[in-house]
């Protein structure tokens, strides 16, 4: 892999780092935030030949570059299991134990990570395999571990308008599939689900919509993420309810537009922050 003439890692101290592991990919970017010129993106799906930790550690020892010196190294891990708990209920001591209360997960093997979202008073709980925290722990300079859902919450707690009604997001991944819901200016319900065929991830999202009492004539759907196969859950969307709006995330001013639409929400949102 070759990086792009305006990448000189020479200057890595003033770039970015940001990984995104998925089930199975691997994606990064490199960016410098007083530059707009300088971003690079890469993605590759796992080999089934390799482990999911041998396919992480072969990437790294095949290109030299994520042991540089970078201004900051984030590693987003992208999974359908977090856990959300206020403040005023948390202890920091006791994150495993909120944790795998309310989160199926293998105990034995993982280590729990802790994102606070600091304007809505929360905190987001997510696992990653101990062994793999620990290769990017010693790898990686400082990285700095969140869950794709805080981005994504973060994000859509400061886009939501100010009008009494619920606002419903939902983000369309590659894989994956998040519904975000604020209450006014309370954050209602957060959940990933695993994509289906459409037919199942309608009556999926249809369930959802009840199970929080969403008004079809006054509350609002916000849709974006990849939707370029998307249309016919959208077209069953709007015939239940009467606000549906597509949305798109803050791009980065010099990206192609063909890459913009690869790029997932999460990892756009971290690139314009």
């Amino acid at each position: 892999m070759f990086l792009p003439e305006n990448i000189d890692l020479t200057n890595s101290e003033n770039f970015i780092l940001t990984i995104r592991l998925t089930s199975v990919s691997f994606e990064f970017t490199i960016h410098c935030p007083t530059d707009n010129n300088v971003f690079y993106y890469w993605d590759t799906t796992f080999s089934d030949k390799l482990s999911y930790s041998e396919n992480i550690q072969k990437i790294f020892f095949d290109f030299n570059l994520f042991t540089q010196k970078f201004k900051r190294t984030i590693v987003i891990n992208v999974s359908e299991k977090y856990t959300i708990v206020p403040d005023e209920y948390y202890d920091k001591k006791k994150a495993e134990q909120f944790y795998f209360f309310n989160v199926m997960s293998d105990a034995e093997s993982s280590i729990v990570l802790d994102n606070k979202i600091e304007p809505l008073k929360i905190n987001l709980l997510f696992d990653m395999d101990d062994d793999l925290h620990s290769f990017f722990s010693r790898s990686l300079l400082n990285p700095i571990f969140e869950s794709h859902a805080t981005n994504l919450i973060s994000y859509f707690e400061s886009y939501k308008k100010d009008l009494p009604y619920k606002y419903c997001f939902i983000n369309f991944d590659k894989s994956l599939i998040d519904i975000i819901t604020f209450n006014k200016d309370k954050l209602l319900s957060a959940t990933t689900l695993q994509k289906r065929n459409d037919l199942d991830l309608t009556y999926l999202i249809y369930n959802y919509l009840l199970s929080i009492s969403f008004d079809q004539l006054g509350d609002q759907l916000l849709i974006t993420g990849d939707l370029s196969s998307q249309n016919e859950i959208i077209d069953s969307l709007k015939k239940v309810s009467k606000n549906v709006e597509i949305i798109e995330i803050d791009s980065y001013p010099t990206i192609p537009k063909d890459e913009l639409k690869t790029i997932p929400s999460d990892l756009l949102i971290k690139l314009c922050e």
